[in-house]
């Protein structure tokens, strides 16, 4: 049992690194973004605190492998992909469009611009996709941003969900984005991220990264937390 054991986590890492080196590739080819994904290849849980700087390996990192996981879905190479992006706003990517301008640092929001596009093709191949927030959210979102993210909504109304949690806030330590997905190996895996919206940026915050099998166990405790806050405040049930 113990030599079954360590085979199947020695598949899970194959599995892992071969997704990892994937979207490590499609990354912008900046030593930070590359020695991020080589953190995460090596130790499946990478956490940081520092400034707001910080997004611009995060979230790029974060848009390539949601990037990976729409690709490998639709080849059949994963199954039962389901995303949820849990923010205090309806996702920015999702309020935008992949071609507008703005007046903040043109590195940081390069970020949304390519999420933009990334997250209406990872819809567009049928991926599913929960856009969770508090009460009061979209309301927040001035009148443009709320008109694209109703437009998105429409265009992809059969795998992009839009769910309002029963509460005004959402736990700081829980804004952020999880996938989970099955493997060939029939093993279920989580991508998890920990970031803060660009309409929230913060002088310091704790920045992390969670990829690999549910059978790890910092990436379970990762997961198993998001669910059961999604849970405590009427959130979809995963």
């Amino acid at each position: 049992m113990r030599y079954v054991t360590l085979v199947l986590i020695f598949l899970s890492s194959l599995h892992s690194n071969e997704w990892i080196d994937e979207a490590r590739a499609t990354a912008p080819q900046t030593e930070e973004i590359l020695a991020l994904f080589d953190q995460i290849g090596s130790s499946r849980v990478v956490i940081e605190t520092g400034s707001d700087d910080l997004r611009i390996k995060y979230v790029h990192a974060q848009g390539c492998i949601e990037q990976m996981l729409a690709r490998r879905q639709e080849l059949g190479q994963i199954t039962d992909l389901v995303g949820i992006i849990h923010t205090p706003l309806p996702a920015t990517p999702l309020c935008v469009k992949p071609e507008e301008t703005s007046t903040l640092d043109p590195k940081k929001w390069e970020t949304v611009l390519s999420r933009a596009q990334i997250l209406r093709e990872y819809l567009a191949k049928g991926s599913k996709l929960y856009i969770v927030y508090p009460e009061g959210g979209l309301q927040k979102r001035s009148a443009d941003q709320q008109s694209v993210y109703t437009a998105a909504l429409e265009q992809f109304s059969t795998n992009l969900i839009d769910w309002t949690l029963d509460a005004n806030t959402i736990d700081p330590d829980m804004i952020g984005a999880t996938y989970l997905f099955r493997g060939s190996d029939n093993e279920l895996y989580a991508f998890s991220i920990k970031a803060r919206q660009i309409t929230d940026m913060q002088p310091e915050a704790e920045w992390g990264i969670w990829f690999g099998p549910l059978s790890d166990e910092a990436i379970s405790l990762r997961v198993n937390a998001i669910c059961d806050y999604l849970s405590s405040v009427g959130g979809p049930k995963l």
